[in-house]
């Protein structure tokens, strides 16, 4: 009877972990590696998502994290990987709309450092931008 119990209260552990992933996802680092060889000169470019940051946005020729940590109090990390040459940048604005940094996402680099210590504790927001059109904006928390 009580090697019933045991798998019982195993049965009942399993699926209040279950339950708790449902409604608390956990987020898992993201890892993007080349599975062959590379078949032209862009495709040997390969980065490693260090972070559980989120997506921010994802192409053919992007892909690149939502700012971390969020609410920043001395920088802000997004990272990026770039799988085609592209003009992209980052624009840091505040309520009014003021552009305060604007950062260029470089092939050869994955990520951008923005140094928020140059800010008042607030609200600003950052948007990416491809070939001169603005495509998310987001709303990045500065704390001191």
């Amino acid at each position: 009877m009580k090697r019933q119990t045991k798998i019982h209260i195993h049965k009942t552990l399993s699926i209040g972990i279950i339950t708790f992933m449902l409604f608390f996802p956990i987020r898992f680092a993201y890892s993007f590696t080349p599975e062959s060889e590379p078949e032209n000169q862009y495709q040997n470019h390969y980065f490693k998502f260090r972070t559980t940051a989120e997506i921010l946005f994802e192409n053919e020729q992007l892909r690149i994290t939502t700012a971390f940590p969020n609410p920043a109090s001395i920088n802000a990390t997004l990272e990026y990987q770039m799988f085609s040459p592209v003009n992209a940048k980052i624009t840091v604005s505040n309520v009014l709309g003021n552009t305060l940094n604007t950062f260029n996402l470089d092939f050869n680099d994955n990520k951008i450092i923005i140094p928020t210590t140059q800010y008042e504790s607030g609200v600003y927001f950052y948007t990416l931008s491809i070939d001169n059109k603005s495509i998310i904006t987001k709303k990045l928390v500065v704390k001191h």
